[in-house]
């Protein structure tokens, strides 16, 4: 009972997280006329992409989880962990390679009104991309079970 109990709230997570798709976080800040609502707009953009990969990367580990506590079979349970173990270690490089890309492009004097909208726009493209190849991951790793 308990484990139906886990898979039905971890489906239940897991439709929720698929609903928020990349649509939902389309890159609208090229109509702003100022910099400044620029700015803001792709500070905003940023946070929607770097929430859905959070959402994302949580409801995958979630069903990989699930996976571990429903298999009967030793190999299976084994196999879902080594997938699990790279999911997580997945998700780790990933937000250090963010953190050290940002990094290499920091400004130490006067950047301009621009840099923020770079900054966003590139952290942007990052996490959109990562989001493409982690939902490729995904389908190959659980195909139908989903």
């Amino acid at each position: 009972m308990k484990t139906f109990i886990l898979t039905f709230v971890f489906t239940i997570i897991n439709l929720i997280a698929q609903c928020q798709n990349l649509e939902s976080i389309e890159w609208n800040c090229d109509t702003m006329t100022t910099q400044t609502e620029m700015n803001i707009c792709s500070y905003q953009t940023m946070l929607k992409a770097d929430s859905l990969i959070k959402q994302k990367y949580a409801s995958f580990i979630s069903v990989l989880k699930t996976n571990i506590e429903s298999s009967s079979n030793f190999k299976g349970k084994r196999e879902s962990k080594n997938d699990l173990r790279k999911v997580q270690k997945s998700q780790l490089e990933f937000e250090k390679y963010l953190i050290k890309t940002l990094n290499t492009i920091r400004c130490e004097k006067d950047c301009g009104t621009i840099y923020p909208l770079l900054i966003n726009s590139l952290k942007y493209n990052l996490i959109v991309s990562r989001i493409q190849i982690l939902d490729e991951i995904r389908s190959d790793l659980l195909g139908d079970f989903e």
